[in-house]
């Protein structure tokens, strides 16, 4: 099996392995997870915004937040 080797320089994230490991999470959710608490804490979104970071369009990015909302791994509360 090939190793993956990771180079920290700058720039990277430290986040909870819990959502990663989920079997109940799709790939697509796992990977906007990640994404997601990349970003600052105060960072506001839309996802058509988080849509154009990809090549998934807004109805894609949309199934994924709306999967991590119902996995409770997101909370959404608009302005």
């Amino acid at each position: 099996m090939p190793k993956i080797r990771k180079q920290y320089e700058k720039g990277f994230t430290t986040l909870d392995n819990t959502p990663l490991n989920d079997k109940n999470l799709t790939w697509k959710a796992k990977g906007l997870f990640a994404y997601l608490w990349s970003k600052p804490d105060d960072w506001d979104y839309r996802v058509t915004e988080v849509a154009k970071h990809s090549k998934d369009g807004v109805g894609s990015t949309s199934t994924g937040v709306n999967e991590l909302e119902k996995a409770g791994y997101l909370q959404r509360k608009q302005k």
